[in-house]
């Protein structure tokens, strides 16, 4: 079994093994968009100081937080500076992979705290070697990074209780009275811009209106040009300094509060430890990558309320202040106006306007409309028969360990039940509620615990454990780079899917399609590509001729590239010749047609 020793020494191995395996990842569907808002909201931090209002996209991208895409974005870059000759969308793809790791190890140790280190160990060897979960942690700029931050919060939040300082008593009253002004002040001037910002612009705008008024005068006095100038100039003016003044007010008043309690309750500054700020900056970037980041928090507060009642109130002030704070630093769709830009993305997220179609069971649903089975069997399917066993095993252990199954239920059990009673949106199987696994997995976790209590020899240990990683480890090398197309033996395997449950759904089969072209295509080919074009053209040849559907119109067209979502490949020019497959066991996931015009 896997020892301290052997911790570090196994995920450099992991590591390396993803550098070796992200080329053959080909790009997502809507990736590209992410990269795009990633660098919109990358470039508020420059104009928002100087007083430019944020441009909006005008879609959902929005209502995500930007978190990580921004610091992968970065990243991505940073690593592109040393390695020039690797593509950047690869480069973000191993940044994904990383981040999974260490939603692994967090979640080893979470498990710890219920079970022993080797049935730990195993138990997230399992999450890790789940085909659903591995190919996606190669592809997802949102679903499998927010699994990760949540697991990161969740583990991080329990530490934070647990390292908190014994201590008793309360700031003195006047203390309390001066840090809850400040507390309303910041929320005044931090939370409400919107509000603030249009009551300067129009008493800019009325002073330049009213020469004779107390402001209009004084305006005329210290600014010579006021009045004859395009009043919005000095509109934009009053922003950037009133922005400045709050800056530098958060600054100066901050100091003074932390200067107050040196002197006056210093004891109230060991909150700010090396537990409390990483658990609260990473419920902030949590929430910062998707608006159900406060989720994380939930279990944090019930264990801190069970573990240290009254006591834990200051404590989770702080943690949720800090985690506030952290998630309006990094989202700046919300500065101009925090509260209701929330309760937008809050309200587009729980109602998200997909409107495609999604296969399940062999017949399309609105996304609005799946039946209620839909996430039970999905999950049934899609996750490996030896998790379902360890799974069934660990429940009894579950009743016997209280918190845990209060985990469960807060994090697991709640969220997806409240997803099927409210009718969600929900599409591209369950990739969305991938956040909602873990507590699965740690009940598996006590499932591997009862058979090790059983088997004590080490080698007998160690052979059962392959034998529970096997099925997810064999998938993963034969589905692969397609791991998250994976479907369990309960359904017939991937055979078993094929036109009954989605399959191929992002398009990163067209990378391999197009390495095809490169290396058969004729000089200057013209290739359609239905769907996503953008993928196509990411990894073609700098000669050929990359068409999406709204172009090619007029086009003499030499190949063709189709997805088989939708069955499109069987509409798209039937009777061409299918001169190339990209497929595993016999199931398509895209084709290229030769077409009439090409030679």
């Amino acid at each position: 079994m896997l020892t301290k020793r052997l911790i570090l020494p196994a995920f450099v191995l992991l590591a390396l093994a993803g550098l070796l395996l992200v080329p053959h990842y080909g790009e997502s569907w809507d990736e590209l968009n992410f990269y795009k808002y990633a660098d919109h909201a990358l470039e508020s931090y420059r104009t928002w100081l100087s007083g430019a209002r944020l441009v909006v996209h005008g879609n959902t991208y929005d209502n995500y937080g930007p978190a990580f895409v921004m610091f992968n974005a970065l990243a991505a870059r940073a690593l592109h500076a040393f390695f020039p000759g690797v593509l950047i969308s690869d480069l973000r793809h191993y940044v994904y992979f990383i981040f999974f790791l260490a939603g692994v190890y967090a979640f080893q140790a979470l498990a710890r705290r219920w079970m022993s280190p080797p049935a730990a160990w195993v138990a997230a060897l399992l999450f890790l070697t789940q085909p659903v979960i591995w190919g996606q942690a190669f592809l997802s700029p949102k679903d499998v990074p927010f699994l990760n931050a949540f697991l990161i919060s969740v583990w991080l939040g329990l530490r934070m209780v647990d390292a908190q300082p014994t201590w008793s008593g309360w700031p003195p009253r006047r203390l309390r009275a001066i840090t809850a002004i400040w507390i309303l002040s910041l929320c005044l001037l931090f939370l409400t811009p919107r509000f603030l910002d249009d009551g300067l612009a129009a008493a800019i705008r009325g002073a330049s209106a009213s020469p004779q008024s107390a402001l209009g005068l004084l305006l005329r006095r210290l600014f010579s040009d006021f009045g004859r100038a395009d009043v919005e100039i000095y509109v934009m003016r009053g922003r950037v300094a009133f922005l400045w003044l709050r800056l530098i007010y958060l600054l100066l008043s901050a100091a003074l509060i932390w200067r107050m309690y040196r002197r006056g309750f210093p004891t109230a500054l060991s909150l700010f430890n090396r537990a409390t700020v990483p658990a609260a900056l990473a419920l902030g970037l949590t929430t910062s990558i998707r608006i159900l980041g406060p989720l994380a928090a939930v279990p944090v507060v019930i264990y801190a309320w069970q573990s240290m009642g009254r006591r834990a109130l200051p404590v989770l002030l702080l943690y949720a202040s800090l985690a506030l704070a952290t998630m309006l630093i990094t989202w700046p769709y919300l500065w101009p106006d925090p509260p209701a830009r929330l309760v937008e993305s809050l309200g587009v997220m729980s109602q998200y306007p997909w409107r495609g179609q999604v296969l399940f069971n062999g017949h399309y649903y609105a996304s609005t409309a799946l039946p209620r089975t839909y996430l039970p069997l999905l999950l049934l399917i899609q996750l490996t028969e030896p998790f379902w066993l360890l799974f069934v095993v660990g429940l009894p252990g579950l009743w016997r360990r209280g918190y845990l199954l209060l985990l469960c239920v807060v994090w697991a059990l709640l969220p997806l039940a409240l997803l099927m009673a409210l009718r969600s949106p929900l599409y591209d199987n369950f990739r969305q509620v991938l956040f909602t696994l873990p507590p699965l997995f740690l009940v598996a976790g006590l499932g591997v615990e009862a058979f090790f209590r059983r088997l004590t020899r080490p080698l007998v240990r160690i052979g059962s454990a392959v034998l529970m990683l096997l099925p997810g480890l064999v998938s993963i090398i034969y589905l692969h780079p397609y791991e998250y197309v994976y479907y369990n033996s309960f359904i017939g395997g991937l055979r078993g899917a094929q036109g009954r449950f989605e399959l191929e759904y992002w398009a990163t089969s067209y990378r391999q399609a197009v390495r095809h072209l490169n290396s058969t295509a004729p000089a200057n080919a013209r290739v359609l590509v239905a769907g996503p074009a953008h993928i196509a053209a990411l990894y073609a040849r700098p000669d050929l001729k990359i068409f999406s559907e709204s172009e090619a119109a007029g086009q003499a067209l030499d190949y063709a590239v189709i997805t088989t979502r939708y069955g499109l490949e069987r509409r798209e020019f039937p009777q061409a010749e299918i001169v190339y497959v990209v497929e595993r066991a016999g199931v398509n996931f895209a084709v290229i047609k030769k077409l009439a015009a090409s030679p």
